[in-house]
Formats: structure tokens, C-alpha cells, sequence
């Protein structure tokens, strides 16, 4: 992966219990959008493409299937929505408060 200047690449957040995934941020000035990473291989996702305004990750559930995230990338003036996204692609993002940021959970 490269990192462009006034960025700090990827920061681990959240591991499954497990051990085999991980939920990380690409973080830098005005950037930052969760990261997938699997464990056994190192590959990596993006939770959206864009890296300003996109979905950002807080919280991985404990068995791993699911992340706890915000929309609206990490400036606090933008709207956000707390969202819950599935690890793996292809499932279904759904939004569980509206007008709310900066999730947590003990799942």
C-alpha cells in the first residue's frame, strides 16, 4: 500500500478473538476510512473509497463478523450515521442511529 504525504497508513484498532481479523484505520490530516486486514495473508479492504468523507471503523465484534462504524468520514461538522458493516464484502451496511458518530460496543 502506499502512503501519500500527511498520512500515516494503516493503525490497528480491533482484533477477533480468534485472531484472524483485524479492523484498522488509514489515518492521516483530514483522512481517515476503515481498513479490513486478514491475518494469514496480510490483504487489506477499504470500507469506502473515499478516504475524506467515507465510512470509518470503531469496533469489531468479538466472534469478528461484524463492524461497528460511523459515515461521514472524521471531521465531527460532517453529517454521520452509525452503521454496522459485515467483515466480508458483499454484505449488507445497515444504518442503526442516525445522526450519531464516534460508536462503541462490547460486543
Amino acid at each position: 500500500m502506499t502512503i501519500p504525504p500527511l498520512a500515516n497508513g494503516l493503525v490497528p484498532l480491533e482484533q477477533s478473538a480468534d485472531g484472524k481479523r483485524l479492523l484498522a484505520a488509514f489515518t492521516g490530516q483530514d483522512v481517515e476510512v476503515g481498513f479490513t486486514v486478514a491475518m494469514a495473508n496480510g490483504r487489506t479492504r477499504a470500507l469506502s473509497q473515499d478516504f475524506e468523507t467515507g465510512t470509518v471503523g470503531f469496533d469489531l465484534s468479538k466472534d469478528g463478523s461484524t463492524i461497528l462504524a460511523h459515515t461521514g468520514g472524521p471531521d465531527p461538522g460532517n453529517a454521520h450515521d452509525v452503521v454496522t458493516v459485515p467483515y466480508k464484502r458483499g454484505g449488507e451496511t445497515k444504518v442503526i442511529v442516525e445522526d450519531a458518530a464516534y460508536p462503541d460496543w462490547n460486543r
